[in-house]
């Protein structure tokens, strides 16, 4: 639709917005001809050959569509945007049809598109329903007390899955591939099990032998059950700390130190969520304000972490004047590790299901090994080997924390002094570094795991105060 308004000629036209040579939107004059999202763009010319490719624009797309999901969020207050596609909204009450036929309405008064909604009891049976709507316009729904819109079966589709009618409902569905591996796809296509009816109606034995450890989850969804609920993720969930100077300030030193102030209060705040976007705003005598923001690659929610990246946004505002007050804001904040990497998952907030969500990474995999060969990318389970390891019994380490004299020679430890004995050291297993910040101050620890005496383990550890003994296993 936001395509069509800024090229009016593709209008009428088959149209696929595209991003790395896949499929991500297709147009309904496209699916016409069997292109369906997933695939791969040259594919989509030998099944359609007037058929028009465009840039997937994510940005452009997410703010066209956010005055929509703002309107949902009116209506309920668990909204949970998956893509500018895909919206899911919690509905609560005996008036949930009538609610959810009157949001329908008021979303086709605004824009000129296709609406298909599904209604029913969980998230993966409320996507089928409104997938379905896409070739059938019927509905089981009785009359709503409501006004729809006009010509409902042109402009918007409704169905609803009553509760308890679940599994009728999904006998013709198809099983979901992309939560399966391959032995098992192929194990069931052998047994005809193409169906969730199919599953449900195969003895439960039967199914935990071919399906094995997707048995469970396979079971449940035959029946209308999803373990995920509806998150709240829109408006996006916000956490930002004011530090308010009292007076016009340009020392720098004054600013950091009220930036580390408003990092500790947030990663308070946080506690184990984490933060993808840090904002920085300040705000001048005049009342005008000046902002820098970053999108980080990777989440985080440590003080020490979020001190860093707002001196990195101070810096970048480059400041020309005195300021009155600062703020500190992180955003698109969700339960992520702070390990993981985003170089594969763009998820925003581990939107959709987890069978989606794989089919995503699955089709990115197959994407860059297609792309720069076969072994570009493989999964990590090829890679473990069972090998035989030299295992030895001692005793638990136990925690030591002491003062220490270490002796170092062209950058290598050599041996550690302690209670007036030297242990020298004959191996270097790891070393890491970790942050700390103590109130007002940041400190940084090196930390080294090395081995001494006859397989002895030690921690030892070197701060601004010296070096220590942590802990040992001996």
């Amino acid at each position: 639709m936001v395509e069509r308004e800024r090229r009016p000629e593709l209008k009428g036209q088959p149209l696929a917005l595209t991003c790395d040579g896949v499929l991500c939107a297709v147009s309904e004059e496209a699916e016409r001809f069997g292109i369906k999202p997933g695939q791969k763009a040259a594919g989509a010319y030998s099944l359609c050959e007037n058929i028009t490719l465009a840039p997937y624009l994510l940005e452009n797309y997410e703010a066209a569509i956010r005055p929509l999901w703002n309107l949902c969020a009116i209506e309920s207050s668990v909204v949970e945007p998956v893509s500018p596609e895909t919206c899911y909204v919690e509905l609560s009450g005996r008036d949930q049809e009538w609610r959810a036929r009157l949001l329908l309405t008021e979303i086709n008064k605004r824009i000129p598109a296709h609406i298909y909604c599904g209604l029913a009891c969980s998230k993966f049976v409320a996507a089928e329903a409104a997938r379905m709507n896409t070739r059938t316009p019927q509905t089981n729904s009785a009359p709503s007390p409501y006004p729809l819109p006009e010509g409902e079966g042109e402009c918007g589709r409704f169905l609803l899955v009553a509760a308890g009618a679940e599994a009728s409902f999904l006998d013709a569905v198809m099983v979901p591939a992309s939560m399966l591996d391959r032995k098992t796809a192929d194990s069931l296509e052998r047994l005809g099990i193409r169906t969730l009816g199919d599953i449900r109606r195969l003895p439960s034995g039967e199914l935990e032998r071919q399906a094995k450890q997707y048995a469970a989850r396979l079971r449940r969804l035959a029946i209308g059950l999803d373990a995920e609920a509806v998150r709240a993720l829109w408006p996006p969930r916000t956490i930002g700390y004011d530090f308010d100077f009292d007076e016009e300030v340009m020392d720098v030193a004054r600013i950091e130190q009220a930036l580390l102030r408003c990092s500790t209060r947030i990663a308070h705040k946080l506690a184990r969520d984490y933060a993808r976007t840090v904002r920085l705003v300040a705000h001048r005598p005049d009342r005008s304000k000046c902002s820098a923001s970053e999108r980080l690659h990777a989440p985080i929610n440590a003080a020490a972490d979020l001190y860093l990246v707002s001196l990195r946004l101070l810096k970048r505002l480059a400041l020309a004047c005195p300021i009155t007050l600062i703020r500190l804001i992180v955003r698109d904040i969700s339960i992520a590790s702070g390990n993981q990497l985003r170089l594969l998952d763009d998820n925003e907030s581990l939107a959709g299901l987890p069978h989606e969500r794989q089919a995503a990474l699955d089709t990115t995999r197959k994407f860059l090994n297609a792309r720069y060969g076969e072994l570009a990318m493989s999964l990590a389970s090829a890679h473990i080997r069972t090998q035989q390891i030299d295992l030895t019994l001692a005793p638990l380490g136990r925690r030591v924390n002491d003062p220490i004299e270490v002796s170092i020679e062209n950058g290598a430890l050599i041996s550690f002094s302690h209670g007036n004995q030297m242990y020298p050291i004959t191996g270097l297993l790891d070393r890491w570094k970790r942050i700390e910040c103590s109130g007002d101050t940041v400190s940084e620890h090196s930390s080294y795991r090395v081995t001494y005496g006859t397989r002895a383990i030690a921690d030892l550890e070197e701060s601004t105060t010296g070096w220590r003994l942590v802990c040992v296993g001996d």
